[in-house]
């Protein structure tokens, strides 16, 4: 379990808290005060505030990385329109913003940067990704038309694949699709829809949402407990980029080869929609592990459910075998959309397109921690060993996770 009881309450919002995100020793937090905080997790006080243009909603935010420049900076969303922040300025309250980036075609449901700082990645409630060149200011943005319904969520491959491949990104929408993005050429390299749930092989999923935590490998599968539509709301990379993890509107997570979209696990791990996912660095947390493969993933839920998961095998190489037959299916973003159903399919080199299945040899899921929030979760970030939590309140919730 969590250390519910411990939770530190970062107070500073007078509104909810939309959007949350962190490094190893920073927390900022977006709100519909129209401002962006950044906290300092040893007094558990502001530190900086950023105001909004005319008290716009803030609904997303990114810290600047890396050397370039977007090193010293904060990225802030306002409706469609984006603002950067140079925190080089003396004031603890900047009152405007210190460069304006650009604007989407829509409301921005997220953004995203590389670790080097030179791109920033925004995805929009039109269905859109663009992308922002920070490095050369003034270039257009690369528009990637990604979705039919909202773009909720989008990602960055982590750099260790992306030195081989190029710059890829994937993300994810309310049509109930993923698209794996090359961003020199602004194609998609593969697309996968999701509107109907696959079965995973037996041995991929233990323990969840309604059941005893760790049980043995080879358990049946969970399917999920809920009838929303399979919307896609959250997406993450394993560190290494060869796995996506991706949060769906019928409560379940699932596994996916990041080349293929093969499915790898699945997991029904929440009563309703699982809005948020991710990668963790607490390998610690559970039962001990003899291999290195093992990782720690948090999920969140409309059901108020906070999870921490263990998964082995991730790591291991996969065997091809064949895809189940197409299908369609329903799927309807958290506002608006529908979604499609069928395999995961890849583009060839001659524009058509090959369907593929991939599974691993044994990837197991097991659930080792879990707590009850106060509200419906809108984003959860990890620092160091606490996990920090927005809700539909205005304070910020700090967990310490035990090791």
């Amino acid at each position: 379990m969590l250390s519910t009881d411990a939770a530190v309450e970062l107070r500073g919002h007078g509104d909810s808290v939309l959007c949350l995100d962190s490094d190893p020793s920073r927390l900022a937090s977006a709100s519909s005060d129209g401002s962006v905080r950044l906290w300092d997790l040893n007094s558990c006080r502001v530190a900086r505030a950023l105001m909004l243009p005319e008290t716009a909603e803030a609904q997303s935010v990114v810290l600047g990385r890396g050397s370039g420049p977007a090193a010293n900076c904060v990225f802030a969303a306002a409706d469609r329109t984006i603002y950067a922040y140079d925190l080089r300025a003396p004031a603890v309250v900047l009152r405007q913003p210190t460069q304006l980036i650009g604007a989407a075609h829509e409301e921005v449901a997220q953004m995203v940067l590389t670790d080097d700082g030179a791109q920033l990645a925004a995805a929009d409630d039109a269905g859109a990704v663009h992308i922002f060149d920070l490095v050369a200011a003034g270039r257009p943005p690369v528009v990637l038309q990604a979705h039919e319904s909202i773009c909720a969520t989008l990602a960055f491959r982590p750099p260790a694949t992306a030195a081989a491949a190029g710059l890829q990104l994937c993300s994810g929408g309310m049509d109930a699709r993923c698209v794996q993005w090359d961003v020199a050429s602004a194609s998609a390299l593969a697309e996968w829809s999701l509107g109907i749930a696959e079965e995973p092989p037996k041995a991929a999923s233990s323990g969840g949402a309604g059941s005893s935590e760790g049980q043995e490998a080879g358990a049946d599968y969970v399917a999920p407990t809920s009838f929303n539509p399979r919307f896609v709301h959250n997406l993450s990379y394993a560190p290494d980029g060869r796995t996506v993890a991706i949060a769906l509107g019928d409560g379940s997570f699932e596994f996916r080869q990041a080349d293929s979209g093969s499915l790898l696990a699945a997991r029904g791990a929440h009563r309703a929609a699982c809005s948020q996912v991710g990668f963790t660095s607490l390998r610690d947390v559970g039962a001990p592990s003899d291999g290195a493969s093992r990782s720690v993933v948090l999920t969140a839920g409309d059901d108020r459910q906070l999870c921490l998961w263990a998964v082995e095998g991730l790591g291991e190489p996969a065997q091809a075998v064949r895809a189940p037959p197409p299908g369609d299916g329903d799927g309807a973003k958290r506002r608006k959309g529908d979604g499609g159903g069928g395999a995961p399919h890849e583009r060839d080199g001659g524009g058509g397109e090959r369907r593929c299945s991939a599974v691993g040899p044994g990837v197991i899921v097991s659930q080792v921690g879990a707590t009850v929030l106060p509200d419906k979760p809108n984003w959860v970030v990890q620092v160091g060993n606490t996990l920090c939590v927005a809700d539909n309140g205005t304070v910020v919730r700090v967990y310490a996770v035990p090791q």
